[in-house]
């Protein structure tokens, strides 16, 4: 059925209106036979169409932009009836077919920007809750942490659990060293 549009030959349409009659679907038969009218052949194929071929390329093919075409072309033998030739127009030059989207590049452009500034964001908001992980996991360190048993406990490789335990321990004694200076500053304002 939607091959009649496409197809070059008046044998070769019309051996797809048998085809579609022997399926004994009743819908099917009735448009069939709406169909087979000479006129209405002519207007959604092109084997049946005095229409030039250019002309018929030119149109959209739903049935009734080019039956209407088809009329108008064999009518007054000028392109397309006003409501043809302004959908060509609006097709041609603003690239908005018949789904009603803009698909013109500035429309494109547009929206890639959108997504591209959707992705920017969603990264920020990904790194700004990693960085507050990571600041409480850092601050939470005590003297009796011991992050050997901890890592052991999870599936890391060695590589990676050496270089953790290393920062862990790192980060430990940086807070015990200061730790120990105000223990000593206030050991020392309580001898004065």
């Amino acid at each position: 059925m939607y091959a009649i549009p496409h197809l070059e030959t008046k044998a070769e349409v019309l051996n797809v209106l048998e085809q579609i009659k022997l399926t004994q679907n009743k819908q099917a038969i009735d448009w069939v036979n709406d169909k087979s009218k000479k006129w209405v052949l002519a207007g959604i194929s092109r084997a049946f169409t005095l229409m030039p071929i250019k002309t018929w390329n030119f149109i959209r093919f739903d049935t009734n932009i080019s039956e209407s075409a088809y009329e108008n072309v064999n009518r007054d033998g000028i392109s397309l009836s006003l409501l043809g030739a302004i959908y060509s127009y609006i097709i041609q030059t603003y690239n908005v077919p018949k789904t009603y989207k803009n698909k013109s590049s500035l429309k494109r452009m547009e929206n890639s920007e959108k997504r591209l500034q959707k992705r920017k964001s969603n990264t920020t908001k990904k790194t700004n809750r990693m960085t507050k992980k990571q600041k409480t996991t850092i601050l939470n360190i005590d003297n009796s942490y011991d992050s050997r048993n901890a890592l052991e406990e999870s599936n890391l490789p060695n590589g990676q659990q050496q270089k953790i335990i290393l920062e862990f321990e790192k980060e430990r004694n940086k807070i015990l060293k200061e730790r120990l200076s105000l223990k000593k500053e206030l050991l020392e304002l309580g001898e004065n």
